[in-house]
């Protein structure tokens, strides 16, 4: 698949840097006391990560959080390409609240590690418990596809003017044809009360690690089997990658020996996450 990215351009490093700066300074300015913190690494862009909706009407919060003012310091996609290039260590405030549904599964892993067999084995064993955010495309309709079902076939013209309005949660290109999850999908899902799933590229955890979607995020990984053949240790070289920027946001880290035992596990951890406290970031509460 081509993916693309939302690059900065001709921003020099200095500018970069200065920009970054002032992003720090201000989380530094916003920090709270006597709360845990985790790590936090930079990250690369594989695919395009929309902007936060910053016009958008407050979503539905989990019990836990009660009524709270809508946070405006929400990650932006724009500032993104700051943060890939740049080497930077900062770090999350988290606090623990009492036991609440996450309203979205999100599985992520290097490509070919078994996540979408993980998820239509999900979807098929538990169609009323979870749903899938239909996709959209500017690709042909073939004539075995119901418009809606497998994806929503769009102009290229309306595809474009929605992104540009920041309501896609990611989009991407294959073979010249535009690929996207729109906010709205997810939205639905959850309105129909079933947790959405999502098998998304690592740099969007920064969209979708929000109380908004409540996600809990699963890291899949292959087994330690995989180091002994030499046509899946480019697996393992990708999954480590993935693992050394974004471990922070990990819930479960899930080790792929069969798509029924992980299954089992996926099940067992996220049903003793939705029954027991939490540790969460500060921003979903405040």
């Amino acid at each position: 698949m081509t993916l693309k990215s939302e690059r900065s351009g001709d921003n020099s490093s200095s500018s970069m840097r200065t920009a970054l700066s002032d992003l720090y300074l201000e989380h530094l300015l916003q920090s709270k006391p006597r709360v845990e913190v985790r790590g936090e690494g930079a990250s690369r862009v594989k695919r395009v990560a929309s902007t936060t909706q910053e016009n958008q009407s407050e979503g539905q919060s989990c019990t836990p959080f009660g009524k709270k003012k809508k946070c405006k310091d929400k990650y932006l996609a724009k500032h993104s390409s700051i943060f890939d290039q740049l080497d930077v260590v900062s770090y999350e405030e988290v606090v623990q609240l009492p036991a609440f549904k996450r309203k979205t599964l999100v599985l992520i892993g290097a490509s070919g590690v078994g996540r979408s067999h993980i998820k239509n084995m999900l979807l098929n064993k538990y169609p009323d418990k979870f749903g899938y955010p239909v996709p959209y495309t500017t690709r042909p309709q073939k004539k075995n596809e119901e418009d809606g079902k497998n994806y929503h076939f769009v102009s290229t013209e309306d595809m474009t003017k929605d992104i540009s309005a920041n309501e896609f949660l990611e989009f991407g290109s294959y073979q010249g044809y535009m690929f996207g999850t729109k906010f709205e999908t997810l939205h639905k899902i959850h309105q129909q009360g079933k947790i959405a799933i999502l098998d998304i590229e690592p740099q969007t955890l920064k969209i979708i690690h929000t109380a908004e979607f409540s996600p809990f995020i699963v890291f899949v990984v292959p087994p330690k089997q995989a180091d002994q053949i030499e046509t899946l240790q480019q697996l393992q070289k990708d999954t480590e990658a993935i693992r050394s920027r974004y471990a922070h946001y990990f819930d479960l880290v899930l080790v792929n020996n069969g798509v029924e035992e992980s299954l089992e596990q996926l099940q067992a951890a996220f049903d003793r996450a939705c029954s027991s406290p939490q540790w969460v970031p500060v921003s979903w509460v405040y």
